[in-house]
């Protein structure tokens, strides 16, 4: 490449240093403010997050409470910052059931759409709204009863104005400090030397003829340098394609047949097509030979630059970047015509789309001296279409918008959006195109034959392809305008719910983008497209990396953390092999393959830190690679890099999908690749570092569990089941609560309370301790759960923790009742014998089936295990029913047990707190010939 400059160097110039920088200060700036808003706006998110979970806490205990005064006083607390402009819960037919103004409390609300898409959410809906006239990012979070029935919905109302108004200064600081340093750069713009730029522009003035069918056109320079060889092989495809197409045209005017004489015609067109696929994917990789040590060259990669080297490359940069947009076009049009066009459809805001856009490529205004006016029907226009596309499309309108205006005009862009359709619209002050040219500006390759616009340059392509961009996904691109009174171009995209959105793709499908490569994104594309048809300058770009080490020494940077990583890179190009060693050698150890299988043989004794590998190369490609390395055990968390000039958004998806940990599009930055590498290795040795530490958290943890669990005093806390599962390694749920089918049964001693009147403490003591004891112990024999106790009374439940089946619990609570009267006939035979006790005591027992709340309630140092829900309740009311000694069923139980239990007639009792009278059954033993288990 130094050669090629030395050769064709015609003159030298001053270098562009205010140029340079005011290109940085414009889009690091840009980048800047971008990474602002979306911090801040994560960060307003994530509090948005936290307050709303803190209030629906405070909601879920003020209606297990049954009472929203404290949750109004939260709300009002919290509405009281001037961040959150609201705080309310809905209920049912959107009326405040809580609300942060207590005198709004009963009201009904605004029943918008947002109300609606809040009482319908499954989860926490965050979404931009607005409120007092301003932006709000409404959070809503849906609130359910402890029978998860759903009564009303958290709303709050974050207001964003803070963050616009931060995003908005930061914005007029960058385009401030990018116009002053522009003005100052202006002088020195005109001093660009374009001699070195002739044959790339020639060769890009070739292929735009060549791809508009003159095949007969020859491909020039000729030269030993990259241009030249370029040149040739477009050259060599060129002539073969034309001798191609001569012997079908030869072979078609011999067919006889119609059918095949139209079949013959398919053929052609289809081998057009892919020709113009083949030839635009294989120029991407002697692109990036030239591209990439470009930009190694103006980072100072080769030694110290010439000053006056600096202006000739940037100019050289531009036009390679505007034959990049032109084979990227060209793959476009080669995928419409095949059919292989993918549309990837979301719903899109246009209005925020347009104002990104225009911010993006405000420094076009700037250097046409234009005027700027904007009309926006709606703050919000949201359509279905596909964002890459639509960006295609806006850049292609707005950069002819400014191409054609003269300096000193005004350059309009309106959004409206109608019934179906959300139309934009950009307007120039130009010439204007004559009614009979309106449809040739759309044809592929078609120039208008005005006088007033015929001088300027144009390929042909952008119109063409932007119509074709908007007609595959349901929308349409018009034109109005007369001569004198400039142009007019109107995008129109199908509305979101409109009936023409049905067919262009799922909305709520997640957006996948095109990769794009430092200094060659979309804008930076239209840019340096744009500057070589209006003056010769640099367009904006992304700013180098620092450069690095010269020679083989390592960088210091990188010493001690992955200096001494080897990186393995696979590719059948030997130029590109060697370009991409050069790149990392000065950071890492670098082996070559040049396919998949050598590159498995290379890899067998000492696994790389990471493999960078092409996708298309004979013997095994890059997929296979990739798969063979993530079967193979000791090699399966090697990160993997896929590079390819194959940049459609299927193939980098295919790439991910096989387990790819990273992918790069030819051609690349230098310091973008050293960089990615550079992140995967340290990346790799740190997950490997932590995988390390949490076996060696985890086997401490289980060790010092395990000891916790086998000390006694962790069973006077929790149920056995519970404990024995925690020593099998299990982990019940045992603070969390969960919905599940249990038996309960509540026991008193009918008698003790009256009896106590008349006791001393220490007798008192001696009744509950042998009572509450004996009882204990039957629970345990029989499985189940002992969940409190109250007095002399307490609760037992099975079917939790412990599964079982629903007549296995209903089976073991008859016996554990049954088993009771038996150890409670012997406690008082013992205090008959005891001076002072009284005797006689009998228990009464109620026991009900049903689907219950169970798990550990209270604070986090809760660690207690009970039931609750109705069957409780009715389980409880039961036992206040029974007469001493009786042991008295639900209707659930009495069905689950009467193959096995003699159970008495049918009673219908009142029991308080319940409508209805309740069924229930006497339990007056077992059946002749059933075992108890």
């Amino acid at each position: 490449m130094i050669s090629y400059l030395r050769r064709h160097l015609a003159a030298r110039v001053a270098a562009l240093v205010l140029v340079l920088l005011a290109a940085f200060v414009l889009a690091f700036g840009t980048l800047a403010v971008r990474r602002q808003r979306a911090i801040l706006r994560t960060d307003l998110e994530g509090g948005a997050r936290v307050i709303a979970g803190n209030l629906a806490v405070l909601l879920l205990e003020s209606v297990m409470a049954n009472n929203f005064s404290f949750v109004n006083d939260a709300m009002q607390r919290t509405v009281d910052g001037e961040d959150i402009l609201y705080a309310l819960v809905a209920g049912e037919g959107n009326l405040a059931i809580a609300h942060w103004d207590p005198e709004r409390i009963g009201e009904p609300l605004n029943g918008d759409e947002t109300g609606r898409r809040a009482w319908a959410a499954e989860s926490i809906l965050i979404q931009d709204s607005a409120a007092r006239g301003t932006p709000v990012l409404e959070v809503a979070v849906p609130v359910l009863s402890m029978t998860n029935r759903r009564f009303g919905v958290l709303r709050l109302g974050f207001s964003l104005a803070q963050v616009d108004a931060a995003v908005r200064a930061s914005l007029v600081a960058v385009v401030l400090e990018s116009v002053l340093l522009l003005a100052a750069a202006g002088l020195l713009a005109l001093l660009l030397v374009r001699r070195v730029t002739r044959p790339v522009v020639r060769l890009t003035r070739d292929a735009v003829r060549i791809a508009g069918g003159e095949l007969d056109h020859e491909v020039g320079p000729a030269g030993r340098d990259e241009v030249g060889r370029l040149a040739a092989a477009f050259e060599a495809m060129r002539a073969a394609l034309r001798e191609k197409i001569r012997d079908l045209q030869e072979t078609i005017t011999r067919l006889t047949s119609a059918e095949e004489r139209e079949a013959r015609l398919r053929e052609l067109d289809a081998l057009k097509s892919r020709f113009l696929a083949n030839v635009s994917h294989e120029l991407r990789t002697p692109l990036t030979l030239i591209l990439t040590p470009l930009e190694a060259m103006r980072a100072g990669h080769y030694g110290d630059r010439l000053p006056e080297l600096a202006p000739t490359l940037d100019t050289m940069r531009s036009n390679a970047q505007r034959l990049y947009r032109l084979i990227d076009d060209l793959l476009d049009f080669s995928r419409l015509a095949a059919g292989a066009m993918q549309v990837r459809a979301e719903e899109l805001d246009l209005v925020g789309l347009v104002r990104d856009l225009l911010a993006s490529v405000s420094s076009w205004l700037v250097r046409r001296e234009l005027a700027l006016a904007t009309r926006f029907a709606t703050d919000e226009a949201r359509a279905v279409a596909d964002r890459e596309k639509v960006e295609k499309i806006l850049l292609n309108l707005l950069s002819n918008a400014v191409k054609f205006s003269p300096p000193g005009g005004t350059l309009t862009v309106e959004v409206s959006a109608g019934e179906e359709v959300v139309r934009v619209a950009v307007s120039d002050s130009g010439p204007g195109i004559p009614l009979e040219e309106h449809e040739r500006v759309f044809e592929r390759f078609g120039r208008t034959t005005s006088a007033q616009v015929s001088g300027y340059k144009g390929t042909g392509i952008g119109l063409a392809l932007s119509r074709e961009l908007a007609e595959v996904q349901g929308g349409t691109l018009t034109l109005a305008s007369e001569p004198g009174a400039g142009a007019t171009f109107s995008l129109a995209l199908p509305l979101v719910g409109a009936p023409a959105a049905g067919g262009v793709g799922i909305p709520d499908r997640r957006r996948e983008s095109r990769p794009e490569v430092e200094g060659l994104d979309a804008v930076s594309l239209a840019s340096a497209d744009l500057a070589l048809d209006l003056v010769p300058s640099s367009p904006p770009c992304l700013p180098p990396l620092p450069p690095l080490a010269a020679g083989g020494a390592r960088d210091a940077e990188v010493g001690g953390e992955e200096g001494d990583a080897t990186v393995l890179v696979v590719d059948d190009h030997p130029e590109m092999r060697e370009l991409v060693r050069r790149i990392l050698s000065p950071a890492f150890r670098v082996l070559t393959a040049a396919n998949g299988a050598e590159a498995l043989e290379r890899m067998g004794d000492a696994p790389p830190d990471l493999v960078l590998t092409d996708v298309m190369m004979p013997v095994m490609d890059g997929y296979e690679l990739l798969r063979r390395i993530r079967d193979t055990p000791g090699s399966s968390r090697i990160p993997v890099v896929m590079i390819s000039a194959k940049a459609d958004v299927g193939t980098r998806m295919e790439g991910l999908e096989h387990g790819a940990d990273d992918y790069l599009v030819k051609p690349f930055h230098p310091q973008e690749l050293v960089c990615r590498v550079r992140n995967l290795v340290l990346m790799g040795r740190y997950a490997h570092g932590l995988r390390e530490w949490n076996r060696h958290l985890g086997e401490r943890v289980r060790d010092q569990v395990a000891e916790l669990l086998r000390s006694a005093t962790v069973h006077r806390y929790l149920p056995r089941p519970v404990v024995d599962a925690l020593l099998r390694g299990e982990l019940p749920a045992v603070a969390a609560s969960e919905r599940r089918w249990a038996t309960m049964l509540f026991g008193d001693l009918v008698g003790f309370t009256k009896a106590s009147q008349e006791l001393a403490p220490e007798q008192i003591t001696v009744i509950l301790n042998d009572y509450l004891g004996a009882m204990q112990r039957e629970v345990a024999a029989t499985g189940g759960t002992l969940g409190r106790i109250m007095g002399d009374g307490f609760m037992a439940f099975y079917g939790a923790p412990a599964e079982m089946s629903r007549e296995e619990q209903a089976r073991r609570a008859i016996e554990l009742a049954l088993g009771m009267r038996q150890a409670l006939a012997v406690l008082n035979s013992r205090w008959e014998q005891q001076e002072g006790l009284p005797s006689g005591l009998q228990v009464r027992m109620g026991i009900n089936a049903g689907y219950v709340t169970v798990g550990s309630f209270g604070g986090e140092g809760q660690l207690d295990y009970t039931v609750i829900g109705t069957p409780v309740n009715l389980a409880a009311r039961l036992e206040q029913l029974a007469e001493p000694g009786a042991i008295l069923v639900g209707h659930a139980v009495g069905v689950l047990v009467r193959d096995g239990y003699v159970l008495g007639a049918t009673r219908r009792l009142e029991a308080k707190g319940f409508a209805d009278p309740v069924a229930c059954y006497p339990v007056e033993g077992r059946l002749v010939g059933t075992v108890a288990g």
